[in-house]
């Protein structure tokens, strides 16, 4: 669980910055991270931790098998199953995922 917490401080920090800050722009930032936050939740949490490694923190493959311990098919596997599940979940509460996803 601090693992997980630590990938989510990271990706926080790495996408704060205070040149050519616009509020309205952080406000929206912060709503579609929020939202994106509780459609993770919803999905299985091995496909939360593939999603974060490999889509906020943009670790390669081997890179994120190495920390899971998984082989490198099953971490391609349960990140494109992953994608898939938060997309569904997306479109069930009736928002579109190309919008919100930076990856």
């Amino acid at each position: 669980m601090y693992f997980f917490i630590a990938i989510l401080c990271t990706f926080t920090l790495q996408n704060t910055t205070t040149k050519d800050f616009d509020p309205d722009k952080d406000l929206i930032k912060k709503e579609t991270y929020r939202e994106l936050m509780d459609t993770l939740n919803h999905l299985k949490p091995f496909y939360r931790l593939v999603i974060i490694l490999r889509g906020f923190n943009e670790l390669s493959i081997q890179d994120t098998a190495s920390i899971l311990g998984w082989k490198e098919s099953r971490v391609k596997t349960a990140y494109h199953r992953g994608l898939r599940q938060l997309e569904y979940h997306y479109r069930k509460a009736g928002k579109t995922l190309e919008k919100t996803i930076p990856f």
